[in-house]
């Protein structure tokens, strides 16, 4: 999937035993990174909406990450726990941290109105998305991209919006 140096990155999370188990320990993982370490992008923070999923007592944001819209869906009921999602989670903060090194490719486009930033691999199969929100950016999503042209997408995306080149 990855054409790129992912060395420097932590070891996939990879699963093991059941779901629910598994999900709990992503879920350490990333209270650990969003809520008690508060992650950082650009030397800001990275806010994580508080709302919390009263099914399953974890954060959205939680959710979001790690699930995807099967082909032709929309909205948050609808969604499926991605593996490659899941795999990847910890790979978020290392990514952001990376930022000014470099080492990731960061862009900022303009998206329905408002500043977003992108962050990915340098083959652009894993992308980070984030809102500016002026004092702090927002995480909105963050997915593997599997297919050729999408990646192409995203490198048309850096060459024409890069924040460091």
């Amino acid at each position: 999937m990855h054409t790129c140096d992912t060395t420097w990155l932590p070891a996939l999370t990879l699963f093991e035993g059941e779901m629910p188990a598994y999900v709990d320990r992503l879920y350490v993982s990333f209270v650990r990174d969003f809520v008690t370490n508060k992650a950082a992008f650009m030397r800001r923070l990275v806010f994580i909406p508080g709302r919390i999923d009263p099914e399953s007592g974890k954060h959205e944001k939680f959710l979001h990450l790690i699930t995807e819209n099967p082909q032709g869906t929309q909205g948050e009921e609808s969604r499926n726990v991605d593996i490659f999602r899941c795999e990847r989670l910890d790979w978020i903060v290392p990514m952001l941290a990376e930022a000014p090194s470099g080492r990731v490719k960061v862009w900022a486009e303009d998206s329905r109105g408002e500043l977003r930033f992108g962050v990915a691999l340098s083959d652009f199969s894993y992308v980070i998305h984030l809102a500016d929100r002026r004092k702090y950016v927002q995480l909105i999503t963050a997915y593997c991209i599997e297919y050729p042209r999408r990646r192409e997408k995203f490198l048309d995306l850096w060459k024409r919006f890069s924040v460091l080149k």
